[in-house]
């Protein structure tokens, strides 16, 4: 992270280390998607297949957003 703010490539006041961020929140959170999605098909979408696609599309997450 320490090389991307040192290019200094900013857009307002964020610079490209936002696009990791999204990393960021899968490490801290300490499962992979395929966990996260896992608990949630049995637990909260309740067998609902079709809740991963309505739910997962690409976009990138904000700052302390979880997934």
């Amino acid at each position: 992270m320490k090389g991307l703010k040192k290019r200094n490539y900013t857009k307002g006041d964020d610079d490209e280390t936002i696009f990791l961020e999204p990393l960021n929140i899968i490490l801290d959170s300490g499962k992979s998607p395929a966990e996260t999605w896992k608990n949630l098909f049995l637990g909260e979408w309740n067998n609902n297949v079709d809740m991963i696609y309505e739910t997962n599309y690409f976009k990138v997450l904000k700052k302390n957003e979880k997934i």
